[in-house]
């Protein structure tokens, strides 16, 4: 069983990220779970995650993303959070913006539950203003404790989820 609220540290957390491209954002993100050793090989997983992201793009609304990926070059299921210096362009085809990421990576070995966990968990909570705004507006330490938190406190509610959904 994950403990969702392990999947976070303020070192995943980076503001102000100069880039052009939603392949630039993701990649700078990589980099840094490849820094905190959470990840084997940051280009593989690049890889990993742009697959994913062709299949339909990972924008949810509100200026926020979910990219993730499942890979053998993750150690361990982990998020970084990215908020860019300015608006990126997600969806060409819908033209939709995000300038707030968070990166999901999951070990392959983990399977679906696990990425399903961790996107079921934070869907619940980006649907509240409240938690938005914090997630936008807020400094790092703000953002730590709101994802911590929102991690923990869907812990019965994911355990649920995989004992419902495995049937």
């Amino acid at each position: 069983m994950i403990i969702l609220s392990t999947l976070f540290n303020k070192d995943c957390i980076l503001f102000d990220i100069d880039a052009d491209s939603k392949e630039e954002i993701i990649l700078t993100l990589i980099h840094q779970l490849k820094k905190t050793g959470k990840i084997t090989d940051a280009e593989d997983f690049y890889h990993d995650t742009l697959a994913r992201e062709a299949i339909c793009p990972t924008s949810i609304g509100y200026n926020i993303s979910f990219p993730h990926g499942k890979s053998d070059h993750v150690k361990e299921a982990c998020i970084a959070y990215g908020r860019s210096l300015r608006p990126i362009l997600w969806n060409a085809e819908t033209e939709e913006t995000v300038s707030s990421i968070l990166l999901i990576a999951v070990p392959k070995a983990d399977g679906a539950m696990t990425h399903l966990k961790i996107l079921a968990s934070l869907s619940r909570k980006i649907m509240h203003a409240d938690f938005r705004d914090i997630l936008i507006g807020s400094d790092k330490e703000a953002i730590y404790q709101l994802l911590e938190n929102a991690l923990s406190d869907n812990q019965t509610e994911a355990e649920l989820c995989e004992t419902h959904c495995a049937h």
